[in-house]
């Protein structure tokens, strides 16, 4: 064999020989020789047989014998024990000539190892997740999962395979799979990690909340995904919103009581002013009342002038009633002087001695219905919620004239409810009005002391009406809306006493 052959294989890195018909060697490069030792020289004439000290040698013969017959390439793998080292190989073994074979060696040794290395880093990074309290998981371009970790596995009671090759689509509630969808794009248009909170449920139905990080990867072939790790934060979040729960209630009733500390301080002030004016009051209508009582036995012939003079009476007693009251309502010193009423006969006594508050066009209308249940309550306190409700609604009636006088009606009604509801039979009076109505934000502040939305208003008689119904036991409903009227409904208990 010529020298420019030897050369030639001389620069392989892959180890060859060439064997004669009886498998002897003829050549051997040097790569061989780094496989099975020794010198080029050494190992021609030898046989084939005699490396079974180093390797398993009937894979070897037997690719040979297989080689010779079908003149054909024939490959198989080995280990070769060389100086208590081994080495993985892989043969070729081709038929050259009539009768030689040539046999090419592909050492592996390094690539084998450097695979075992790689899957023991991978069993170790397999191990590292399984055992976290991380779920984990990786999904593919498409959004197919291609990994999921022990931890993913056993909180969904997932078998090693499921969820495999499939997307979230496939698997999840639609509004879960849009969110998960979504988050995606977002590691994607950044090609950047993420951080978020998302919604998955158990298999058993309860919703629990994750904190995931998402981040883009690339494989060594250059393909791209998306790995997630992620943490139930549930506990923690139902934790964290009960503790602001408890926060924000106990801030609100520090405001309440703040606000109730203030009203009350100006509740003070408003008694002491109310009392001093009174008094005033009073001995100005003392002499009022002197002064009229005389007129009154001057004027016995005049008919006129004596409906006039009791008016004036009528009028004092009914200023010195409401600056009772008034006191009342913010002292509440002493309960009222309660008794069995007829509501309808009561009302109808009442709006006869209205006639100076409901002034034409308006009038008031009565659909008082007889022979109802007594109620139990004090006519006075009867008299101030029935006036306050009716200047209420006079109020809207000429806020809605605006400057021009319409005829508007005022109707109070009285009647009972059906005594099958939750707090039986109730005696029932209404007010409504036909007037300018009102707001949902106004009605929602309706009864507080001192709010009004009258220029010259003080935003007291409605809220000593709830007082004086409290008092009573009863209770009043206002359905309101701007542009069709107001009702008032004020629900008494039935006098079970009499």
């Amino acid at each position: 064999m010529s020298a420019c052959p030897t050369v030639a294989i001389d620069d392989l890195c892959v180890g060859v020989c060439a064997l004669d018909e009886r498998l002897s060697f003829r050549l051997v490069n040097s790569a061989f020789c780094r496989i099975f030792g020794g010198d080029p020289l050494d190992w021609r004439g030898q046989a084939v047989i005699d490396l079974a000290s180093q390797m398993e040698i009937d894979p070897f013969l037997a690719a040979c014998k297989q080689a010779a017959t079908v003149r054909e390439l024939v490959s198989f793998s080995s280990v070769v024990r060389e100086g208590g080292n081994s080495r993985h190989v892989k043969a070729q073994v081709m038929p050259s000539g009539k009768n030689d074979l040539i046999v090419v060696l592909i050492d592996l040794t390094e690539e084998m190892t450097a695979r075992n290395e790689q899957k023991l880093q991978l069993d170790r990074f397999h191990a590292f997740l399984d055992q976290s309290p991380f779920i984990a998981w990786v999904r593919d371009a498409e959004e197919r999962y291609v990994y999921i970790n022990e931890t993913y596995r056993s909180h969904y009671q997932l078998q090693p395979r499921d969820r495999l090759g499939r997307t979230p689509f496939d698997v999840w509630p639609s509004e879960t799979a849009w969110q998960f969808h979504r988050n995606d794009l977002r590691v994607i248009a950044g090609e950047d990690a993420c951080s978020v909170v998302e919604h998955a449920p158990d298999p058993d139905g309860t919703i629990r909340t994750w904190f995931n990080v998402k981040f883009p990867i690339t494989t060594n072939d250059g393909r791209s995904m998306i790995g997630g790790v992620g943490l139930d934060i549930t506990s923690h979040q139902q934790t964290h919103e009960q503790a602001f729960q408890d926060r924000l209630a106990r801030q609100i009733k520090q405001a309440e009581d703040n606000t109730r500390l203030i009203h009350l301080q100006q509740l003070q002030s408003l008694s002491l002013l109310a009392s001093g004016a009174t008094h005033d009051i009073n001995n100005l209508l003392a002499a009022v009342s002197v002064y009229s009582g005389l007129l009154e036995e001057r004027v016995q012939s005049d008919a006129t002038s004596l409906e006039y003079v009791q008016q004036i009476r009528k009028s004092s007693d009914s200023v010195i009633t409401l600056c009772r009251q008034l006191l009342s309502f913010y002292r509440r010193s002493s309960p009222p002087q309660t008794e069995s009423i007829d509501l309808s006969k009561s009302v109808r006594d009442i709006a006869a001695t209205l006639g100076g508050v409901m002034m034409p066009p308006h009038r008031l209308q009565l659909l008082l219905q007889d022979n109802l249940p007594p109620i139990r309550g004090d006519q006075l306190q009867l008299r101030q919620v029935l006036l306050n409700l009716v200047l209420n609604a006079k109020e809207a009636l000429s806020a809605r004239d605006n400057g021009t006088p319409a005829p508007g009606v005022v109707e109070i009604r009285t009647g009972t409810t059906s005594p099958g509801n939750s707090r039986g039979q109730q005696v029932e009076l209404q007010i409504r009005d036909d007037g300018v109505g009102m707001s949902a934000e106004t009605q929602a502040r309706l009864f507080q002391p001192f709010y009004t939305t009258r220029k010259e208003g003080h935003g007291l008689g409605l809220a000593a009406v709830r007082t004086i119904l409290n008092q009573l036991g009863a209770t009043i409903q206002c359905d309101s809306s701007l542009g069709t009227g107001t009702t008032f409904t004020v629900s008494f208990p039935v006098d079970d006493a009499r």
